[in-house]
């Protein structure tokens, strides 16, 4: 009643600010259509990827490593190239016409011992290594992409809050000046709003720079122009909710991509082991030679002869240069089994951590935020009508900016970590996420057990 006396407005000026307040609540807890809004979803998330696939210079690079390899298997000879020789016999002349002074000889290495067999071993083991790399850097850029997508729609969405605050402080700051004007407020209460508005504007600045340079680095990755627009990214809804199990474990095993790469090498160090145990054999050929006199062209004699090397006086080198060999088979199929075991635990980390983010969302959507917004609007009212102090109504403002950061910091880590299980599993995209849930679709499907190979 007094501040109705001191200032006949006070009434109407209530009520409106009342209704800006609620609006801004609904505008911070609802996204409004915007035709310049993109909001990520899985399927959104998918078709970035199909840019990615088709424009990555890694990628690409990734192919052309297969093609190489793919060229290797066809430039495995099984036949040596034949050595042809010409000479010329120095002697009296009596000699050169009884023995010919004109000597051609040819000679062909034999493909004895299944050499050329184990050199396209490792040549086809090196494609299937390619391919495996191909998918692997493929899965690593994926998730990197998924990740930039998250912390573009994450600074968006901060950019977005602390716009809506400053407008929450602007309108404060409007009915603080009018209540100073009239003498029913302070001065200091003026300023204080008016340093938080223009410190909350410095900071929305910076968050404006911050989505900015994310939006570069999405450019990047897809391999667009630097000043490639964007529209606001949204983040994406709750995700689904995940349990660990076997047949989870088993999909680890069997479709992670590093681990198939580490198989592969496992594969080629074989491979290569294999040629180095042939590499001892003796080198065998076959040559002939023919005499002929240059004075009138007739033959002299011929001959027929089989030659082979002897490898026997460096029979320990060779035996070193197959315990090497074995030994690098031998380390690549140990860092295969490592990470063998270390993927379904990196796989039941990632789940459990994608759970904590998504209990997380759940507690500030749910209760936490309502309840802060509706002690929030009942401390401005407060204040409005002149009973209230300033200094509770903010911290229970900062209160509700922390909420809704830390709501958005959690919606982006659990799809983050929905990401990486994608990774963990070998899926082809996050669409494919919840039929982790359903042991029925794995029904009948042979998975390898741990130590075995994909």
């Amino acid at each position: 009643m007094k501040n109705s006396i001191l200032f006949p407005g006070a009434a109407v000026i209530r009520r409106l600010m009342l209704a800006t307040a609620s609006s801004w609540f609904a505008l911070t807890t609802m996204a409004a259509p915007d035709t310049n809004h993109l909001k990520l979803t899985s399927a959104v998330l998918g078709s970035y990827t199909e840019e990615l696939r088709t424009n990555s210079p890694a990628i690409k690079a990734a192919q052309a490593r297969r093609s190489a390899a793919e060229s290797r298997v066809d430039g495995v000879r099984t036949w040596a190239n034949p050595e042809v020789s010409l000479g010329v016999s120095i002697a009296s002349r009596q000699m050169r016409e009884d023995n010919g002074d004109l000597v051609y000889g040819v000679s062909q290495s034999l493909p004895l011992w299944g050499r050329a067999a184990a050199e396209r071993g490792i040549a086809e083991s090196s494609i299937l290594a390619a391919s495996a790399g191909v998918d692997y850097r493929f899965q690593q850029l994926r998730l990197e992409l998924v990740r930039q997508l998250l912390r573009t729609a994450l600074a968006d969405r901060t950019v977005a809050v602390m716009a809506e605050d400053l407008r929450w402080l602007g309108s404060l700051i409007d009915f603080a000046r009018q209540r100073a004007a009239t003498g029913s407020g302070t001065t200091a209460e003026l300023l204080r709003l008016q340093n938080e508005h223009d410190l909350q504007s410095t900071r929305l600045a910076s968050e404006q720079e911050l989505a900015g340079q994310s939006r570069s680095q999405l450019n990047r990755l897809l391999g667009r122009q630097d000043s490639a627009a964007w529209p606001q990214l949204d983040l994406p809804d709750l995700g689904p909710e995940l349990r660990f199990n076997d047949r989870f474990r088993r999909l680890t095993l069997r479709n992670e991509a590093k681990l198939k790469l580490l198989h592969r090498a496992a594969e080629t160090a074989e491979a290569e082991t294999a040629l180095a145990k042939r590499a001892g054999k003796p080198d065998v050929k076959i040559f002939g030679e023919l005499r002929q006199f240059s004075g009138n062209g007739e033959a002299r004699e011929g001959l027929l002869g089989v030659a082979m090397s002897v490898p026997w006086f460096n029979r320990s080198r060779y035996r070193a240069d197959v315990a090497r060999a074995e030994a690098d088979a031998q380390a690549a199929r140990f860092d295969a089994a490592d990470y063998e075991r270390f993927v379904p635990v990196e796989a039941h980390r990632v789940a459990t951590l994608a759970g904590n983010a998504r209990r997380e969302v759940l507690a500030y959507r749910d209760r936490i935020l309502p309840r802060t917004t509706q002690m929030l609007e009942a401390l401005r009212s407060s204040w409005v009508s002149g009973s209230g102090d300033l200094v509770p109504l903010f911290d229970l403002r900062r209160q509700w900016l922390d909420g809704q950061r830390m709501m958005a910091i959690a919606t982006a880590e659990q799809w983050q970590m929905l990401a990486e299980i994608t990774l963990c599993c070998g899926l082809a995209d996050l669409e494919a996420i919840e039929a982790l849930n359903d042991p029925a679709a794995d029904a009948g499907s042979h998975t390898p057990d741990a130590g075995s190979k994909p």
